[in-house]
């Protein structure tokens, strides 16, 4: 047993390693096809056009990640049924998944196109100085690539799940590469902004949809799914345990990524293309650190649910750790550097300001730590409370960071963000982190045989309770560790 469970926890330590050397390696190329990629497009569209391929671009988060919660579930569910050996549960867990998002995908297409024409998006993107029909255009695009890269995400989760992570990595650099190629032709050619839209979140969305049809059929053929006919029983009872991940997941991205809007909303597009200058500085470094950290919470998950709690409890201090302090002196740099950097890449009419640097290099630090912490608390499901203050950050940033955007200008929004992250978040993140750490296992010691003396972990037996039986359970059998 002992030789067994430190052979999975050095399998576990290679494999996050592994994905966190891959995650640097591909985020340094995709920063760096993503700094060619917003040169040209600035050299090549005027300061409003930038803005609202920018915003564009910058809001598709906010659709590929409007999942209902079932990417993250799957993050969740598919290492515990690995960790069971339950094959079934395994084929069962994407192929809800998956189907289940590709109808979402086609609903937010429909509705989205539909909006192109219902909504006064010039104004909202303050471009009224723009064509209005070359805006809903971009927007259009915005919505198709958005609809369908909902269940693009399946193959990067599938591949996080099984401990590949290293392997999406490299998906996600091919589709940085191909977006400055299309990026390239678009400004070689001089085409229309919608054209920019579709280089820069089309193609990570056919890459996208290419990778999870590799990761199913090639990668892991067990996976692959029977039909993507959605069984109504079983899609209900997915989108009922992933409720809770679908709220954290939408007022996360709400509240990290509104803020290129409220600029373009008050201080107009030209102001938004500044702040977005500057906020994918600091973008690159947090995104680094973030998927380079992300396997920890498959591999959490998978240690939980085979009951290695010292592995879990050893190597999340050890990851926050480190996240942390190389977050902030990376941050540090940036802000020496920052406007310098800027001048560079995009030219002097979009540097940014000192202070704007300052603020972004704070909630850089501060976020990542906070979604870094939160790995734990995903990995067991325990996500509650922080779905409920996640609802409540939401608005409570949005209100910050307008009335800070018309106080302070540019820095406005990053102060109003830092401020509901402080207030509403954190606070459940440690305390729950704690009370989970001390709930998931109590030290045994090993009384016989060549270990005697040694400690070990296990999860406690808990009972189910009744509300958490589900449709989904009888197709899923499993034995409540982790849970």
């Amino acid at each position: 047993m002992e030789d067994t469970a430190a052979r999975l926890g050095k399998q576990r330590d290679a494999a996050v390693l592994k994905a966190a050397g891959a995650a640097v390696a591909s985020r340094l190329l995709t920063s760096l096809t993503a700094v060619l990629t917003l040169a040209i497009a600035a050299r090549s569209l005027s300061a409003a056009q930038l803005g609202v391929v920018a915003v564009l671009t910058t809001l598709v988060v906010f659709l590929g990640f409007g999942d209902f919660g079932l990417g993250t579930l799957l993050m969740t569910r598919l290492p515990a049924a690995n960790a069971r050996g339950d094959d079934e549960g395994k084929k069962t867990v994407v192929e809800v998944t998956l189907s289940t998002l590709c109808v979402t995908g086609l609903l937010v297409v429909a509705a989205g196109g539909a909006s192109a024409y219902l909504l006064p998006w010039p104004a909202l993107l303050g471009a009224k100085g723009l064509d209005a029909s070359g805006v809903r255009l971009a927007v259009l695009v915005f919505f198709g690539c958005g609809g369908l890269s909902i269940p693009a995400t399946v193959g990067a989760r599938v591949y996080a799940a099984m401990q590949r992570s290293a392997v999406l990595h490299v998906w996600n650099a091919v589709a940085g590469v191909l977006t400055l190629i299309t990026t390239t032709f678009c400004a070689v050619f001089g085409t229309a902004a919608w054209t920019y839209v579709f280089a820069l979140a089309g193609v990570p969305m056919l890459v996208g949809l290419l990778e999870t049809y590799w990761a199913l059929t090639r990668a892991f053929p067990e996976l692959r799914p029977r039909t993507l006919l959605v069984r109504p029983a079983l899609a209900v009872a997915f989108l009922r345990s992933g409720a809770l991940f679908a709220v954290l997941t939408i007022s996360t991205v709400i509240s990290y990524n509104i803020d290129s809007l409220v600029v373009s909303s008050v201080l107009g597009a030209s102001a938004a293309a500044v702040f977005t200058v500057a906020s994918r500085i600091f973008v690159l470094v947090g995104g680094t650190l973030s998927l380079a950290g992300q396997q920890m919470w498959s591999s959490l998950a998978d240690a939980i649910g085979r009951g290695d709690i010292a592995w879990a409890r050893s190597r999340y201090r050890r990851a926050l750790v480190a996240s942390t302090s190389v977050n902030g002196v990376v941050c540090l740099v940036l802000v020496v550097i920052g406007r310098w950097l800027s001048r560079f890449w995009v030219g002097g009419g979009l540097v940014p300001p000192l202070s704007l640097l300052i603020v972004l290099a704070i909630y850089t630090v501060y976020s990542t730590t906070v979604i870094q912490a939160s790995y734990l608390l995903a990995a067991i499901e325990k996500v509650k409370a922080l779905a409920i203050a996640g609802m409540i950050m939401a608005p409570v940033n949005l209100v910050l960071s307008v009335l800070l955007t018309r106080r302070y200008g540019l820095t406005g929004p990053v102060l109003g963000s830092i401020i509901a992250l402080a207030v509403v978040l954190t606070g459940p993140v440690v305390w729950l982190t704690w009370r989970q750490f001390a709930a998931l296992g109590q030290p045994v010691t090993i009384t016989g045989g060549p270990a005697a003396g040694r400690h070990r972990y296990r999860a406690p037996k808990r009972r189910r309770r009744r509300r958490d039986v589900s449709p989904l359970w009888r197709f899923i059998p499993t034995d409540g560790a982790g849970r």
